[in-house]
C-alpha cells in the first residue's frame, strides 16, 4: 500500500468528513480557505491556524485536539 493511501486510511478527520457528508470544498469555503489550502491542512502538509481551529469548533463542533491529532495520525 502506498504512503499516500495510508494517509487517507489513517486520517480520522477525513473519515469524519465522509461520515458527515462534508466535502473538502465545502469545509474550505466555510473557513474562507481555498480547497488546495484546506487539503494541505487536512493532510498535515500545512499547519492549522488558531482561527481555523476556532471556526472548525464553532461551525462543525470539532475540537482542536481531534483536528490536530487527525492530521498528526495522517503523517504516520
Amino acid at each position: 500500500m502506498s504512503k499516500q493511501r495510508r494517509a487517507v486510511d489513517n486520517n480520522p478527520l477525513k473519515e469524519w468528513m465522509k461520515e458527515n457528508q462534508v466535502s473538502q470544498r465545502q469545509m474550505a469555503l466555510t473557513l474562507g480557505l481555498t480547497p488546495g489550502t484546506l487539503n494541505g491542512k487536512v493532510n498535515g502538509w500545512i499547519g492549522w491556524q488558531p482561527s481555523d481551529l476556532v471556526a472548525l469548533k464553532k461551525v462543525f463542533g470539532l475540537t482542536y485536539e481531534f483536528v490536530i491529532d487527525s492530521t498528526s495520525e495522517a503523517m504516520k
